[in-house]
């Protein structure tokens, strides 16, 4: 075919293929002494997998490469980029029911389960040659270490700058990013954003390459402060004017977006390599309403990014003498850690925007305190200890009979409802969209998991949602167990004023009970 407004003959091919021989993977031009130092097989095949450690750059750097765990798919690889995530071409997907493999620093192998694949849609909301799987569980940090994206503001940027590719059996060189294009008329590969490098058959350097047959998906990098930062994926070898050959690869910075959004329920964003100076995450800290010992109370973290620029992958961790009994927020996952403080997460924060969190004491004690250390991508840790002042109760006025009352007689009393989204009037164990009204648990292997619906604001309305556990018979608390992780989201599509809540807990005693309370401000 001959490109729009030029006469470039392009003959473009996938270069999925059939298995090829090994030799044959990112064909080298000479693989002899005077280039080893840049060439070395970083692993061998499936069921020898070893680290190379005459690899240059450190092969260790490269734990984030990961490889289908399966006899003949070996060869196949992806690109890691979260805890949860990987990257590769779309024309050459994995089966959900691969496991998918990394070496890890200690030299042994790592399986990881696929949840699910999607493929990365362009601004057009057309699909790309890139696709994003994800894991069921995330990697152990300690040894595998995800990528972050090499991400430059223009395409021209990127031109000229020494890149590190692999190809299949993790075969890898250094080369040179000679530029970016579009491929035209080319189904599944003219929707997507390419850098590419060409080979000359007739010239003579002995480090030149190019991709063949089974490389298709492999990751690309750029050296940063010396660690790799992914730059693409392995997508097309095409025959230019001269017979030239040219490797491209989907540019996936230029995705970041889109791929941020498939990211953003599992709690992560891409973490760019290039980040801008300044970035800052300032906290607010208030009480939600007055804080009484005894009685429910909750403190609000308001957290916002700077007004010129969006955050990204929000870390908080909030402990102290009296660490809180649940630590939540929308779009917030937080986990509970042994010491009773909790770790949270937040995949990103546009630019000016704020979110809140809402540390709650099923029972507020006579004193509390909160240590809360923030922190996102290029914004350092930073650690407050907000000032709790907490009060003596005095007399109540609280009319314990309106909480019974169940004025449509469905069983549910009117307040609940009010609480859970349904309608007080209405005879109906459904909420306001259809599902269900009263909270749901779910077995799930080692725990459960506890959905309810919370009305959003809740806590600065003076209304406390408030979880109780009970393991073999011990009586309630709201201590709950380590491990536990509380999530909660907008809903899809938007129910204004009301989030969803999930609350997984593990346990592994023979009887456990969890229960939902919601009490109002008098």
């Amino acid at each position: 075919m001959v490109t729009s407004g030029s006469h470039l003959l392009v003959l473009g091919c996938l270069i999925c293929g059939a298995m090829l021989d090994q030799a044959q993977a990112l064909n080298i031009r000479v693989k002899e002494s005077s280039v080893v130092g840049q060439f070395r097989r970083v692993w061998q095949p499936y069921a020898e997998a070893t680290m190379n450690p005459g690899f240059s750059p450190a092969a260790e750097l490269f734990t984030g490469i990961g490889w289908p765990g399966h006899p003949t798919e070996w060869y196949r690889h992806y690109g890691l980029v979260s805890p949860r995530h990987i990257v590769g071409a779309a024309h050459y997907l994995p089966e959900l029911n691969w496991p998918i493999r990394f070496l890890g620093k200690n030299g042994e192998l790592h399986d990881y389960e696929l949840e699910s694949i999607s493929v990365v849609k362009n601004a057009d909301r057309v699909a790309t040659d890139l696709f994003l799987g994800t894991l069921k569980q995330p990697v152990d940090l300690d040894q595998i270490d995800p990528f972050p994206i090499y991400n430059l503001p223009n395409l021209s940027d990127y031109v000229g700058k020494s890149m590190v590719v692999f190809g299949k059996a993790a075969e890898g060189l250094q080369t040179t990013i000679d530029g970016h294009w579009m491929l035209e008329n080319e189904p599944g590969f003219d929707t997507t954003r390419f850098l590419y490098f060409d080979y000359d058959p007739a010239g003579s350097a002995p480090s030149d390459v190019h991709y063949e047959g089974g490389d298709s998906g492999t990751p690309a990098f750029v050296m940063t402060s010396g660690k790799p930062a992914l730059v693409g994926n392995a997508s097309s070898l095409d025959t230019i004017a001269g017979g030239v050959l040219r490797s491209s690869l989907s540019l996936v910075p230029y995705y970041a977006p889109q791929i941020d959004a498939l990211m953003e329920p599992t709690g992560y964003h891409l973490v760019r390599a290039v980040s801008p100076a300044g970035l800052s995450l300032a906290i607010a800290h208030a009480a939600e309403g007055a804080l009484v010992n005894g009685k429910p109370g909750a403190m609000a973290l308001t957290l916002s990014a700077p007004a010129g620029e969006a955050l990204h992958n929000l870390r908080l961790e909030v402990g102290g003498q009296t660490p809180p009994d649940q630590l939540t927020g929308n779009g917030w996952i937080s986990e509970k850690n042994e010491d009773g403080s909790w770790s949270c997460r937040r995949a990103g924060l546009g630019a000016g925007e704020s979110s809140v969190v809402h540390a709650v004491w099923n029972f507020m004690p006579p004193t509390a305190d909160l240590e809360v250390t923030r922190a996102a991508d290029g914004v350092p840790e930073i650690t407050s200890s907000p000032a709790i002042s907490v009060g003596e109760p005095g007399a109540g006025t609280h009319d314990e009979s309106s909480s019974s009352l169940d004025g449509d007689g469905d069983g549910v009393s009117d307040e609940l409802e009010f609480a859970l989204g349904g309608d007080p009037a209405v005879a109906s164990l459904s909420n306001a969209t259809g599902g269900p009204l009263l909270p749901r648990l779910d077995e799930l292997p080692n725990g459960v998991r506890f959905s309810f619906t919370r009305r959003s604001p809740s806590f600065s309305a003076g209304c406390c949602y408030l979880i109780d556990f009970q393991a073999d018979g011990a009586g309630w608390s709201g201590n709950l167990p380590v491990g536990s992780r509380l999530e909660a989201r907008s809903f899809d599509p938007a129910w204004p004023g009301f989030e969803q809540v999930r609350l997984r807990v593990p346990f592994e005693s023979s009887s456990a009970l969890l229960r939902l309370r919601y009490e109002s401000a008098d």
